[in-house]
């Protein structure tokens, strides 16, 4: 939730602080989104100085009171002429709407605006075109002219919808007329934009197309470098936990090793020692040997060498015993005979898989046991681990790898970097995580 806070908090201020020559639409679900929205608009008007115009479908007091709350002197602002709150009356002419006219009025606006003001800004909540205005069905040529009218001046727009109340194919026509977006507690630069010249022209399907496939094809170009830099990441942290698993094991480990030799070799040949003191320098020598445990199981977790030195198999069964000693969980494990050695990165993989899921289930599952199995399907490798606990989410059977944080994607990217992929499935009776690794042998 704070997240989402946080989200609004920054799209708000982005409103607050828009450019010259922006036109943005707002696409809300209630009218505090509307108000809100509208509110952070003009403040950041009155702050840069610049001259501002509200067309809103709600009572002009709603819009006053709103700003009022925020400390806004409304009085003030509406008496200097910087300040403008109307209904639905500017966009009609002749009681129709007009696209030409009110790109006409918003033109005298802002040469009225330019001598005096920094700059202009206009909003406009746009249901007062379901009132079944003459004119209303040119609404989108309207908002396809008014890129032309913002990109010539020092000039800004905010058009509001209502998403519950306007048709599907209306919001996607202004998604196409308008180059920024709002929605939620998202603002971003429009992908699906169409300019104007095309829009206009009755044209725009063969934009659509192309603009629709480059989207598709950056898409597709932003997943590969983030799941790139993903596993750069992965693997910096694994050599930086080789790294550190050496120091700790061929400095830290040995300096305890040798005080608890030193303090075992002081307690047998001193014999003038009262019981108290005596009863310090045992204590003493059980905490130097529970610290060098530490500092091995440390190093272990961090790197087993044992996976370099054996293998996967070797490796696994070891951590298996210590992970069951440590967290009281009954874990089995089942791996192939068959199964030999394959290149150590790979091994790493798996070994990092099996940590992470084992990591899982102690934190998350509420299960007293678990199994992992490794068995080779001709040149396949298949892991499972598998809890018995109450699921990753009870009403499902399988659960979108993307919603279950960042645990949960390393494991997958560790097996794809190897051409493997992973599975997960989840009931109320447990949860089964599925990895599948195509193997390269390498000589034992």
């Amino acid at each position: 939730m704070g997240s989402v806070d946080s989200d609004r908090k920054k799209v708000l201020a982005a409103v607050r602080h828009l450019r010259p020559h922006q036109h943005v639409c707002s696409i809300y679900e209630n009218q505090s989104e509307q108000l809100s929205m509208a509110v952070a608009f003009i403040l950041g008007g009155l702050e840069r100085g610049e001259t501002l115009y509200i067309a809103d479908a709600n009572e002009p007091r709603a819009v006053l009171a709103a700003l009022q709350r925020h400390g806004i002197d409304t009085k003030a602002a509406l008496r200097s002429g910087r300040l403008t709150v109307s209904d639905k009356r500017p966009y009609l002419h002749k009681d129709r709407f007009v696209p030409d006219e009110m790109i006409r009025f918003l033109a005298d606006r802002y040469r009225a605006a330019k001598s005096k003001y920094s700059g202009f800004r206009f909003a406009g909540e746009m249901t007062w075109v379901l009132g079944g205005v003459a004119g209303a069905e040119r609404l989108l040529e309207y908002e396809a002219k008014l890129n032309d009218f913002l990109r010539r001046r020092n000039a800004s727009c905010l058009c509001q919808y209502d998403r519950r109340r306007f048709s599907e194919d209306v919001i996607l026509g202004v998604l196409r007329t308008h180059p920024s977006v709002v929605y939620g507690s998202m603002m971003t630069q429009n992908p699906y934009y169409i300019p104007p010249d095309a829009f206009l022209s009755g044209k725009s399907s063969p934009v659509s197309v192309n603009r629709f496939l480059k989207i598709l094809g950056d898409q597709a170009a932003a997943k590969e470098t983030l799941r790139n830099l993903s596993l750069r990441l992965l693997h910096s942290e694994d050599n930086e936990r080789r790294r550190i698993a050496r120091d700790l094991h061929d400095t830290t480990g040995q300096s305890l090793a040798a005080l608890v030799m030193h303090l075992a070799s002081l307690r047998k040949s001193v014999k003038n020692l009262s019981a108290s003191e005596r009863k310090i320098l045992v204590s003493s020598l059980n905490m130097a040997k529970r610290s060098a445990r530490d500092i091995s199981t440390i190093s272990y977790l961090l790197h087993p060498p044992m996976l370099d030195e054996f293998g996967l198999a070797d490796a696994l069964r070891w951590y298996v015993r210590g992970f069951s000693r440590r967290s009281r969980i009954d874990v089995t494990v089942t791996i192939d005979p068959k199964l030999g050695r394959f290149p150590i990165d790979a091994e790493l993989a798996v070994f990092r898989v099996v940590q992470e899921g084992l990591n899982n289930i102690r934190k998350h599952s509420g299960s007293g046991r678990a199994h992992i199995q490794l068995v080779l399907r001709d040149k396949l490798l298949v892991l499972e681990v598998r809890d018995f606990g109450h699921g990753v989410r009870p009403s499902s059977t399988s659960q979108p790898l993307e919603s279950l944080g960042v645990g949960i994607t390393g494991m997958r990217e560790r097996l794809r970097q190897y051409g493997g992929d992973l599975e997960l499935h989840s009931t109320k009776k447990g949860t089964l995580v599925r990895g599948i690794l195509p193997l390269e042998r390498t000589a034992a």
